[in-house]
């Protein structure tokens, strides 16, 4: 089988700027994590500054792939000033995060009235503008045990909740997906089986952030490109 090769491009405020500032960036790393907010650092290697490039607030995207048959893997804003370092090069690390972080800004304190989780997780999704899907086996809870918000945020709140059902949630896109455990666990797409008769027990995934369902890493593994080719 010909090797894939594996590459990205990055847009910055919907241009892409991966042919202008490529060749300066060492590093992305993009980690979606169950229960957490999407986040991505991007490593820049230059002999010359570029902080002002990469200014606060601006929209990133990045994509990922092999040979150039790329996804979207992430979106997000820059939240700070890039941080590093001047010796021979000037080394920056620029810290992305998805819009998700609304959610955990403001604490709020209520009772939901209706005993379902499917319910409650809707309310929370709808409020932030996202759209809910769930699957919970046991999803009708005894009244006594109503699902109470006591000065949590809302991601704060789900990830108790999540925690409390042995639930598992993410967010893709528009959505927010709340499964129980054992259904979001998935491998991902094989390109290849493993060679076993070369010593070569390493499957190679596509992209390995597949679930069942949904594009998503569920496996709380970080994504880690170095060097690749832009």
């Amino acid at each position: 089988m010909r090797p894939k090769f594996t590459t990205w491009k990055i847009e910055a405020n919907g241009q892409d700027i991966t042919r202008l500032y490529g060749k300066y960036v060492s590093n992305i790393e993009v980690s979606y994590k169950v229960n957490s907010i999407p986040t991505a650092t991007l490593q820049i290697v230059s002999p010359s500054y570029l902080e002002d490039i990469f200014e606060v607030g601006m929209e990133l995207k990045i994509f990922m792939g092999f040979d150039r048959n790329n996804v979207e893997m992430f979106t997000g804003k820059i939240t700070a000033l890039p941080s590093g370092n001047a010796e021979s090069l000037i080394k920056l690390n620029i810290k992305l995060v998805d819009n998700a972080v609304k959610m955990a800004k403001t604490q709020k304190s209520r009772t939901f009235k209706i005993p379902k989780i499917s319910t409650v997780v809707q309310q929370v999704a709808v409020e932030n503008g996202y759209v809910p899907v769930v699957d919970v086996d046991n999803d009708t809870v005894n009244i006594s045990d109503l699902p109470t918000q006591i000065g949590q945020t809302d991601l704060a709140f789900l990830n108790e909740l999540a925690q409390n059902t042995n639930c598992l949630f993410w967010y893709y896109e528009e959505y927010i997906y709340f499964y129980d455990d054992y259904k979001a666990h998935s491998m991902g797409d094989v390109f290849r089986t493993p060679d076993i008769y070369n010593m070569d027990i390493t499957p190679i995934y596509d992209l390995a952030y597949r679930t069942d369902f949904v594009k998503n890493n569920v496996a709380s593994i970080d994504w880690k490109f170095k060097q690749a080719k832009g």
